[in-house]
């Protein structure tokens, strides 16, 4: 028994990309150091005016999970534009204003963001669509 549940961390200290499970969970998405610099796969409403607004998990792929968003556009762009696109057309569906609905890939500094500056350092639009609003 002692020898079952130690061999997930075993695993572990032998290599670092020993995947997380049962019975011993070490937490892998707390234990790495994801960089100062992140890439953020999601999906954008832009106004008239030029105003971008993040949409919510709900807007975005029907959840209040963040994450399981995030996962949904990251799954459609990493599918191709065909996926992106249908992504678009869907998020696009539940945005009620008008406006441009994208789906986009920003680099944002983890620093900057928890002091204040939500700006991304770059934004590459992977699909665009109207949204009727």
């Amino acid at each position: 028994m002692v020898a079952a549940v130690a061999i997930p961390g075993v695993r572990m200290l032998a290599s670092p990309d020993a995947p997380d499970g049962f019975p011993l969970s070490t937490y892998p998405m707390f234990a790495r150091d994801p960089g100062r610099v992140v890439e953020l796969a999601t999906v954008v409403a832009i106004s008239p005016d030029g105003d971008v607004e993040r949409l919510s998990p709900e807007t975005i792929a029907g959840t209040d999970q963040v994450i399981q968003a995030g996962v949904s556009v990251r799954q459609a762009i990493d599918r191709g534009p065909a996926a992106a696109a249908a992504l678009c057309r869907d998020v696009a569906a539940r945005v009620e204003a008008s406006a441009t609905v994208a789906v986009v890939e920003e680099e944002h500094d983890a620093v900057a963001w928890s002091a204040g500056d939500r700006e991304p350092r770059e934004r590459h639009t992977v699909a665009e669509c109207e949204a009727e609003g």
